[in-house]
């Protein structure tokens, strides 16, 4: 959050105890957060709370990861935010006014 901030000057919201980029759709967030989600999901149905808790879920709900070519991940990506209404330009827009900032 801190190398964003300064460079190229996004502005970071504190969001819980993590942080997320001022601009970006909240749903965009939210689809690309569902790991978390599958997480508390697994701590709630069994009544855990706590970082000891969610590393055990964490560990518990992993799956195999998909291996996929950089350029499919990233069209992966791209139809992803085009669902949420986050287009390629509005990412330029985001980063356009980041660097404008003093």
């Amino acid at each position: 959050a801190e190398g964003l901030q300064r460079s190229p000057g996004f502005q970071i919201e504190l969001d819980r105890k993590a942080f997320k980029i001022k601009g970006v759709p909240e749903s965009v967030c939210s689809e690309f957060s569902k790991r978390r989600a599958e997480i508390e999901e697994a701590m709630a149905k069994r009544g855990l709370r706590g970082a000891v808790a969610a590393k055990v879920a964490a560990l518990d709900t992993r799956e195999a990861k998909e291996s996929l070519p950089r350029e499919a991940l990233f069209q992966r990506w791209k139809e992803t935010g085009q669902k949420h209404g986050w287009t390629e330009s509005a990412l330029i827009s985001l980063v356009g006014r980041a660097r404008l900032k003093p």
